[in-house]
């Protein structure tokens, strides 16, 4: 795997700029209390990520070029660079561009129902050039091991990243309920790395939490977490290049047959 501080690098700048793409779903959809209009989807022919289509248009952000896009029917119409600008600036350049599109970019507002960590903010600072192909690779890699083994499951959400987190996951439902809370899941996904890990692992977390003693014991380079969160984690450094997709593969279906009965 590359240097870990470019992977962090290539993380926090990305996690900054697909909040841009997050706004054109989230203000120009129907409210949603949950958020879940502003969840966006891999996609391979653009290396990144897109939004849910608004009027035939989506917004999406290619994370090599680091570029947002605006593609119209599956069609990019128009390209902007976010290198050397700074948030405000691609803010600006993309309301125009969806002006452009025929919608009212006074709906697009810099809105969000939660706090980023001030080292992704970077308020003010320029976009700086980054490295994200290892990203591309684990999240493309994700996709396609999730949609492998949940597609055909009725009881699996859709995959999808959620911007707060920039993860990518799905969230299947064992027993559900009205009340988030009192419903029974387990989650699987990817993250790039957060303040608990500082680097790119794959995760599995059942709910409610199962008691330690009923976990069942994890195939190296595999762990628990139990410190804050019950979950399986998968560091994608650890995982021999050779059998990554298999790894991955092996860990979330191990996790849905062994969570499954005690959560």
């Amino acid at each position: 795997m590359k240097n870990l501080n470019l992977i962090r690098n290539a993380r926090e700048e990305l996690h900054r700029t697909v909040q841009l793409i997050s706004y054109f779903p989230r203000n120009l959809i129907d409210h949603d209390p949950t958020d879940a209009s502003a969840s966006l989807m891999w996609n391979d022919g653009i290396q990144g990520f897109e939004t849910q289509s608004v009027n035939g248009v989506k917004v999406g952000l290619n994370l090599l070029e680091q570029s947002l896009l605006i593609m119209r029917e599956g069609k990019i119409s128009i390209s902007i660079t976010t290198i050397e600008k700074s948030f405000d600036q691609a803010f600006e350049e993309l309301r125009v561009a969806l002006e452009i599109e025929g919608f009212d970019s006074s709906r697009l507002v810099k809105d969000s129902p939660y706090e980023l960590p001030e080292r992704v903010v970077k308020l003010g600072q320029p976009f700086n050039t980054i490295d994200a192909s290892a990203l591309v690779e684990l999240y493309s890699l994700t996709q396609n091991v999730l949609t492998e083994i949940f597609s055909g499951l009725p009881q699996a959400a859709e995959v999808g990243c959620w911007p707060p987190h920039f993860d990518l996951a799905t969230l299947v439902t064992i027993v559900p309920h009205e009340d988030r809370k009192q419903m029974k899941s387990i989650g699987f996904g990817f993250s790039p790395g957060d303040n608990g890990y500082d680097e790119p692992y794959f995760y599995l977390t059942p709910w409610p939490y199962p008691p330690k003693d009923q976990l069942y014991e994890t195939k190296p380079p595999a762990i628990w977490n139990t410190e804050g969160w019950t979950g399986g984690v998968l560091r994608a450094s650890e995982i021999d290049s050779g059998t990554k997709e298999a790894t991955v593969t092996e860990f979330f279906r191990t996790g849905l047959e062994k969570l499954k009965p005690i959560v």
